[in-house]
């Protein structure tokens, strides 16, 4: 009685804090989204320069972990308000290719369990935590796609990514013009690169193979902004510079994803615009400007190798070892191991084990030097399969939708894919958090109708 004889001779407050929680909480859903991916976009920035270490290991915390919880968090909470505009194709189509990452997600786990007795507790922990990051990487596919049904949040992460990639460009510059020797970093169990463009990630190939996925991208959104001076010059200032920054990374392994997706582009670009070619000149002119720049960055990007090139035709001792080293995993780990591999991320327990590495603290002990064996070796035949599904599943739906029509968002979305591919054959990238994160943020906005501005 008392409580209710307060609330009345209070009602006009009651009232007013009412109302003020019920904006509040309109806001919040409203703004949450958009500071979830921007979140999502800083910490990739921020790279491994934020992370808590784990004891006896290479690896820790990243800020990204927690932006890709919170950005979950976001599809989640938006569902409810963005469920209905479904009615969309292309929405309908990209929610059900995001979904499919849920039977990896299932069944990664499922051999980290039929494990669990032959590991100790603590190595059944740090496998677990890893499995829980990699689920949640995997979940940012179906949470962006249902993000991607506002088209402000579209915009969100247009600019985003347009910022993350400008953002670790630039940085990477600076670094090499003021920090070219990472040899201090060996301590932390670092490669100690040295003249090699690194940015914020610390490793020129993972870096790398960042510049290569997003370079069709960053191309497709200068096609579209003719009507918008700022951004087409800061898009045609961004393509020079990254072209730039893939040469100095000096890395072998993304010079040939480069030259992947290169190979495969030229010819779909040049049989879809022959018949305008024929009537327009211009085009012509850009075509042919675009394979000439392509040409000098080759050249600069030789130049830029020197004798790490020659490792291509001749003996190189890191060559050698990453040979050397996916074959020892071939016959110790993944032969005898082949239907159900030996748990997730359970390949450095698995090698020690097998006497192929002698510490954890190495940020390489992780897997093997090619992501597909690493899968294999951890989750099986059957993980790898189940893993490369929703890729293959999304890079036929936009190969078709790029065919279909001049589509270059689309065509950017494919050759995202195809170059992350080559590339992790060589290093295990396609499991690199960063990298899962502009790789699914990429995908998920070519899946949308395309926009020219």
């Amino acid at each position: 009685m008392a409580l209710a004889s307060l609330a009345a001779t209070n009602l006009p407050l009651v009232l007013l804090s009412g109302a003020i929680g019920l904006l509040a909480a309109a806001w919040w859903s409203v703004m949450l989204p958009r500071l979830a991916l921007w979140l999502l976009f800083g910490s990739v920035v921020a790279g491994q320069l934020i992370r808590i270490q784990v004891a006896g290991q290479g690896g820790g915390l990243l800020a990204s972990d927690l932006a890709v919880g919170f950005t979950i968090i976001a599809g989640v909470v938006s569902w409810r308000r963005y469920k209905n505009r479904f009615a969309d194709p292309f929405q309908q189509k990209g929610a059900q290719l995001a979904w499919l990452v849920l039977p990896f997600i299932g069944w990664s786990l499922f051999t980290l369990v039929i494990h669990a007795f032959s590991l100790e507790s603590h190595q059944l922990v740090i496998a677990g935590l890893y499995w829980v990051r990699t689920s949640a990487y995997l979940l940012l596919f179906p949470a962006l796609a249902i993000l991607m049904l506002d088209p402000i949040n579209r915009t969100t992460i247009r600019h985003g990514l347009f910022f993350t990639v400008a953002g670790l460009v630039m940085l990477g510059i600076v670094q090499v013009i003021l920090l070219s020797d990472l040899s201090f970093l060996s301590q932390y169990g670092w490669d100690p690169h040295q003249r090699r463009l690194v940015s914020t990630w610390l490793d020129p190939n993972f870096i790398g193979a960042f510049l290569v996925v997003a370079l069709p991208w960053v191309l497709a959104q200068w096609s579209t902004v003719k009507k918008n001076v700022l951004w087409r010059s800061g898009y045609t200032s961004l393509v020079v510079l990254q072209i730039l920054a893939i040469a100095l990374t000096q890395s072998r392994s993304s010079l040939v994803a480069f030259l992947g997706i290169f190979a495969i582009a030229v010819p779909y670009i040049t049989w879809k615009m022959a018949a305008r070619i024929r009537s327009d000149h211009a085009r012509l002119l850009r075509l042919v400007g675009i394979i000439g720049m392509c040409v000098v960055w080759g050249a600069l990007a030789a130049g830029l190798l020197g004798d790490r090139l020659a490792g291509f035709v001749q003996y190189d001792p890191t060559v050698t070892l990453r040979t050397d080293s996916l074959a020892l995993a071939w016959s110790h780990i993944i032969q005898p191991n082949a239907l159900v591999g030996v748990g997730y991320n359970a390949y450095q327990f698995a090698a020690v084990d097998a006497g192929l590495i002698g510490q954890f603290s190495l940020h390489s002990r992780a897997g093997a030097d090619n992501s597909w064996l690493t899968l294999w070796a951890t989750t099986g035949l059957i993980g790898v399969l189940l893993f490369a599904w929703p890729w293959i599943a999304a890079g036929i739906w936009l190969g078709r939708k790029a065919v279909k029509g001049l589509d270059l968002q689309a065509g950017a979305g494919v050759l995202a894919l195809a170059g992350l591919f080559i590339h992790s054959q060589f290093v295990n990238s396609f499991l690199y958090a960063h990298l899962l994160v502009i790789l699914v943020a990429i995908v998920t906005i070519s899946m949308q109708p395309y926009d020219r501005r």
